[in-house]
């Protein structure tokens, strides 16, 4: 195996053990009282999302394919410069749904910021982004609003 296989089990195996040790400490704030969540629902989820992820990359790293030739190489020193840019516009959209959620409320907000990651970062199709988009603000949804009963802020649209 390569240098950056080995690298992705390593990073996968320590964001496994952060994973389950968010688990573990959410799972004894308790996680749910009848349907109510309580103090350790969310940090529960994010546990789990960051355990699932990691096993993920684990697997992907043993059993993905690699890419090999020296015009694969050549093709990753010319994208570390545009990762470089990549990662500063996507910190930039992680710190500017602060200032549209009262604006335009949780949904509107949640879709033009996953549609912006999609597009812009991962420079997916138009229709792939706003599909996947809306998905994931309708899960938002009736995960929170319907299922939970967890009020998001509602913009100047009134959703």
């Amino acid at each position: 195996m390569s240098d950056g296989k080995w690298k992705n089990i390593y990073s996968g195996f320590f964001f496994l053990s952060i994973g389950i040790a968010i688990c573990i400490g959410a799972w004894k704030l308790g996680i749910l009282e009848g349907h109510v969540p309580r103090a350790g629902f969310m940090p529960f989820l994010a546990g789990m999302v960051i355990s699932g992820l990691s096993l993920l990359l684990i697997f992907l790293a043993v059993f993905g394919r690699q890419k090999r030739g020296e015009a694969n190489e050549a093709k990753i020193k010319g994208d570390k410069k545009e990762g470089s840019q990549r990662i500063g516009v996507a910190i930039f959209a992680l710190i500017f749904p602060i200032f549209l959620i009262q604006l335009l409320g949780f949904l509107i907000t949640i879709f033009i910021f996953f549609f912006f990651m999609f597009k812009w970062i991962e420079r997916q199709k138009w229709r792939a982004s706003a599909f996947t988009s809306l998905l994931i603000a309708l899960g938002f949804y009736i995960l929170f609003q319907v299922l939970l009963e967890i009020p998001f802020p509602k913009g100047i649209f009134g959703f």
